[in-house]
């Protein structure tokens, strides 16, 4: 049995846009796991710190 959900009389068919980008979406995670890369970056972002302006002492 061949699995093709591009069939209008596919038990899949209603579901092949979503399951595209699931497969996708999977797909630049997997990637962006794989090689180190981030996401979201963006520059000029502040960075967290304990000590930094506004904390308590």
């Amino acid at each position: 049995m061949k699995l093709n959900f591009f069939k209008n009389n596919a038990t899949l068919f209603p579901l092949r846009w979503f399951i595209i980008c699931t497969a996708l979406s999977a797909a630049v995670m997997i990637y962006c796991n794989v090689t180190g890369k981030r996401m979201f970056t963006f520059s000029n972002q502040e960075q967290w710190s304990s000590s930094g302006p506004g904390s308590h002492k």
